[in-house]
């Protein structure tokens, strides 16, 4: 697991005594899985949901942190993937793990509650959730841990690789957690520089997957570390507290060995999967070249060590000694010796230590003034004796006190001037002046190169935010690019629903039109039918000739005259409406005589209603559909050319868009090339700087030691050598 890296709050431990947090739905917590257990990507997904797919409280308020692409940023290894999910003013690190462990759940109950009992400062806390995220409708256990500020110690190491100072201390903190570790039965499983951050100068360890506590002897290891840290005999049969001594030599011997030579960093590849020593250095130690650079190295304390830990290499895993008890056990001094070498020092040949030989420079014999003063004795005498004389004869009046005074105080300068000059003319003076002359140069060479490498810096950094920014405004523009083209497609899609539509609108129309032409001719045979019917032949109950008389010169002469036919609210009238004329109000007929003509008509009606056609005549239909087939190859016609439009339109926007985007991508590919060759110009830079300031650090620091030696060469102290007062 990589390092979880912010908030920089103390540890919150478990928040219950078990070290499972209470979820929503314990009952669903591990639920049989058919599908297979979930990818990086299918995590990705989910996470980008966390108030719908998050079953914690806290969770499902937060939001994950995001790549320049908008989607949650993962640390990913072999076994989970990471998230740093900001949560209000709290950051979590949210572990999703990438395969299934049967006992996982046991496993890291049993681990945090030993953990809340040890009380260990270098342990993060935790909640394992058996029902932490949900990946396509399935919940999965995730781990919550505090995100903790810090960085990975191989990422520490080479930021610290100019302080040797610096990895002294961490390698007596680095024995201080091991001891720490052991005394509580605790064993990590996997020490290695991912799963150790560093943080304010304090080793944490992170990553609990493998970790042994004492609740769970008897188990097999979920895994068996990584290769290069880990002895070569060791499987996942090996569980116990002896897991952690093997890589704790490997961590120990690798800070050690950066303390006393910086650029073996770079000359045993560090950084790259492993510190210093590698898995081929176990396997063969007798053609390691590592060993051998380590081996070469003027440290006692390390040359105490090695051979114990070539030992280590034929021994069983569960019989290794813990390095921290070895080095208790050890007298000899922690710090090398160096011989001392007059200033013959060969610079160009010391640059490589620069950054840590200052540390470790023994000091010179002081240098003595050594002087013969008998002759400055005799000229002081006879130039006391002088002084004596005129005096005297001042006294006895022969010179004036002003005169006297004179020539004693010119008699008196004279000879500071005298003992000055023999003084400077020393050898031991000239090599004291020589060496404050370098060493105030040296001082300003060293400030020089501190600020050329001060500005490096700073333009490393410049560039390194100018190729960020530039990364996500293409990302940010490719997007834009892609969203214009989607929407220039959908803009022709919807030519192609409007010539849809359209054709919907001409069926319908022709399913009215043929309705409404078979109702007509329904209509027009009903009312040929009742035409045929006579009032004045007819037999109409209650209606006698003389009503008839009047229906007929109102024009009313067949059943067909008559539509509708009501009587009015007074009883006394009728009103007859007619096809042509309108409606007719004939007054003096009744009530019932009304309701026998509307009788006489309404079965005249069903009776020729039975004999109406169901359907319209196929010429009919045929002549209909033809007038709208008409209509549908226009249609037809405009769609076919409209749709040879949206082809050449589509293509031309798909070749517009995909210019745009080869264009950015070749843009994107230009800039990534010039912000790696920027990158490595800076890093370049850096580094010449860096050991331009440590071969300048050197130069004062042998300049300083030199000019030290000379503190006894003083002019006071030649004045007390000249009047025998030393």
């Amino acid at each position: 697991m990589k390092a979880p890296a912010a908030s920089g709050q103390a540890p919150s431990w478990l928040t219950s005594s078990s070290g499972l947090a209470n979820t929503p739905n314990p009952a669903a917590a591990v639920p049989a899985r058919p599908q297979p257990w979930p990818t990086p990507q299918d995590y990705n997904e989910a996470l980008q949901n966390l108030a719908l797919n998050c079953a914690d409280a806290d969770l499902r308020g937060g939001t994950p942190e995001l790549t320049p692409l908008g989607l949650p940023r993962a640390i990913t290894g072999g076994f989970a993937s990471v998230y740093r999910v900001r949560c209000g003013g709290r950051d979590w690190a949210v572990r999703c793990f990438l395969r299934d462990v049967p006992d996982q759940a046991t496993r890291y109950a049993a681990i945090g509650r030993h953990l809340a009992d040890a009380h260990l400062p270098n342990t993060i806390g935790f909640d394992f959730l058996p029902t932490g995220v949900r990946v396509r409708g399935q919940w999965y256990p995730i781990l919550k841990m505090e995100w903790v500020a810090g960085e990975t110690l191989d990422c520490w190491i080479a930021r610290q690789l100019a302080e040797p100072a610096a990895l002294r201390r961490l390698a007596d903190r680095w024995l201080a957690l091991l001891g720490a570790l052991r005394r509580a039965g605790i064993a990590h499983g996997d020490l290695q520089h991912g799963n150790v951050l560093v943080a304010g100068d304090e080793p944490r360890l992170i990553d609990y997957d493998g970790m042994f506590v004492p609740t769970l002897v008897g188990r097999r290891g979920a895994e068996a570390g990584q290769r290069n840290y880990q002895h070569p005999r060791r499987s996942e049969a090996d569980f116990g507290p002896h897991l952690d001594h093997f890589s704790g030599w490997v961590i120990y011997l690798s800070l050690l060995a950066l303390s006393v030579e910086p650029a073996l960093w770079q000359r045993c590849g560090g950084g790259d999967e492993a510190l210093l020593l590698r898995r081929a250095d176990f396997d063969q130690p007798a053609t390691s070249t590592i060993l051998a650079a380590l081996n070469a190295l003027p440290d006692r304390q390390l040359q105490a060590l090695l051979p114990r830990f070539r030992s280590l290499l034929d021994q069983d895993v569960a019989n290794l000694p813990p390095v921290d008890d070895v080095v208790a056990r050890l007298t000899s001094p922690r710090v090398p010796t160096l011989i001392h070498r007059p200033t013959a020092v060969r610079l160009a040949a010391a640059t490589s230590a620069a950054s840590w030989l200052p540390d470790h420079l023994d000091r010179p014999p002081p240098v003595a003034l050594a002087v013969n003063p008998r002759g400055e004795r005799w000229a002081l005498a006879g130039l006391t004796t002088f002084a004596l004389v005129l005096v005297a004869l001042t006294i006895g009046g022969l010179f004036a006190p002003l005169t006297s005074g004179l020539a004693l105080a010119a008699l008196g300068f004279l000879t500071l001037v005298a003992l000055l000059t023999r003084y400077l003319s020393l050898p031991a003076t000239r090599r004291k002046l020589r060496a404050t002359a370098a060493s105030q140069r040296a001082a300003l060479r060293l400030r020089w190169a501190e600020y050329a490498l001060t500005t490096s810096e700073w333009r490393a950094a410049q560039h390194a935010a100018t190729a960020e920014h530039a990364s996500v405004a293409l990302a940010s523009a490719r997007k834009e690019c892609t969203a214009h083209e989607r929407a220039a497609l959908a803009a022709l899609d919807q030519r192609g629903e409007h010539f849809a539509a359209q054709r919907a609108a001409l069926d319908d129309a022709e399913a009215a039109a043929l309705d409404e032409a078979l109702q007509a001719l329904r209509h027009r045979l009903l009312a040929g039918a009742l035409a045929m019917h006579s009032v004045a032949a007819a037999d109409i109950p209650g209606v006698g000739a003389r009503t008839k008389l009047r229906l007929l010169q109102a024009g009313v002469r067949t059943a067909g005259d008559i539509v509708t036919l009501r009587a009015a609210p007074t009883g006394d009238s009728i009103e007859i409406v007619t096809p042509d004329r309108g409606a007719l109000v004939l007054p003096g007929i009744g009530r019932k005589k009304a309701d026998s003509l509307g009788a006489w008509r309404r079965a005249l009606e069903t009776e020729a209603g039975i004999s109406l056609p169901g359907a319209l005549p196929p010429a009919d239909v045929a002549a209909l559909r033809q007038r709208y087939e008409v209509r549908r190859r226009a249609l037809a016609r405009q769609e076919i050319r409209s749709a040879s439009q949206e082809a050449r339109q589509r293509a031309a926007i798909e070749r517009r868009y995909h210019a745009e985007q080869q264009a950015l991508v070749a843009r994107g590919t230009a800039t990534r090339d010039r912000a790696k060759q920027r990158r490595q110009a800076s890093a370049a830079a850096v580094q010449r700087h860096t050991e331009r300031v440590a071969a300048a650090r050197l130069r004062l620091a042998l300049a300083q030691r030199d000019r030290a030696t000379y503190a006894a060469v003083t002019f006071g102290r030649y004045l007390r050598l000249v009047l025998g007062l030393a």
